[in-house]
Order: structure tokens, then C-alpha cells, then sequence
């Protein structure tokens, strides 16, 4: 049975070896319970950031103000994940036509990379689209305030 645990690489080296290790009881328990000499795959990859993901919501409400499209934060989330291509296809069970729907931003969705790509499309389709004029610079000075609770 498949079992997820984060771990991180051990701060100390030895004999210029690197450690994974566990980040929570969870995960060390984990490891506990598996018989040494045990053959194992693993999946590397890094974890969603909640700091960039709160980034991205501080963007979406600093442009929210600036566009008239879209009457809440989340469906201009939904517009942005469109433009950018974050998109899947659905299919129409009535109709039987294929389209596009914003594809999930979620945390078991998308990793840190891929998150980090997304963020970056829609900073550029925000500055072309929405806030033209504005300098990314500026941009991130006003996240910035945002996730400080500053308006």
C-alpha cells in the first residue's frame, strides 16, 4: 500500500553521504513499520509553498479591484487560470461537446515547479491584461502589503 510522508534532507553529512529524514511522527512511524533491507520506490518532488500560495490569492485580490469582469476573487482566479492555459477538458454529458474548465490550483494538484511556472504566467497575463502600465516591481510591492494587512 502506498504511504506519502514528507521528508527533508538531514542537515548533518556523513562521510559525504546525504540523508532524507522524516519531518513528523507520522512519517518516522512510517519508516518504523517498513522491514529493513526492504526494497522501496520513492517519488521526489517539492512541496507546495503556503506562503506562495497565499502570494497568489494577495494577487488576485489586488487586481480584483482594477477589472470588471468577474464579480469575486475566485472567479477571476478561474478567468486567469484560463488565459495562462491551466485548463482541463470536460465533457458535456447532454451535449457530448468537449471544453475547456480552469484546471485545480490545489496543493495535491500542482508542485511547488509547476506552481511557480503558473504564478509567473499570471503575473504576466495580469500586467498585459488587467493592470497595463504596472511593473511587476510594483505589483509585488503591493502583495506584499497585502499579506501584511496593509490595503
Amino acid at each position: 500500500m502506498a504511504r506519502e510522508i514528507i521528508m527533508r534532507i538531514a542537515p548533518a553529512k556523513w562521510a559525504g553521504q546525504r540523508f532524507l529524514v522524516p519531518v513528523d511522527a507520522k512519517g518516522e512511524q512510517t519508516l518504523a513499520d517498513i522491514k529493513s533491507d526492504q526494497i522501496l520506490g520513492c517519488t521526489i518532488r517539492q512541496k507546495r509553498n503556503l506562503a506562495h500560495h497565499n502570494k497568489y490569492w494577495a494577487l488576485m485580490a489586488a487586481c480584483w479591484d482594477h477589472q470588471a469582469l468577474y464579480p469575486t476573487t475566485e472567479a477571476l482566479s478561474d478567468g486567469i487560470k484560463m488565459a495562462c492555459g491551466h485548463t482541463e477538458e470536460t465533457l458535456n454529458p447532454v451535449t457530448m461537446e468537449i471544453s475547456l474548465k480552469p484546471a485545480s490550483i490545489a496543493f495535491d494538484k500542482m508542485d511547488q515547479d509547476a506552481f511557480e511556472e503558473f504564478y509567473e504566467r499570471a503575473v504576466g497575463i495580469i500586467i498585459e491584461r488587467i493592470l497595463p502600465g504596472v511593473n511587476s516591481q510594483d505589483l509585488d510591492n503591493q502583495i506584499d502589503d497585502i499579506m501584511k494587512g496593509r490595503s
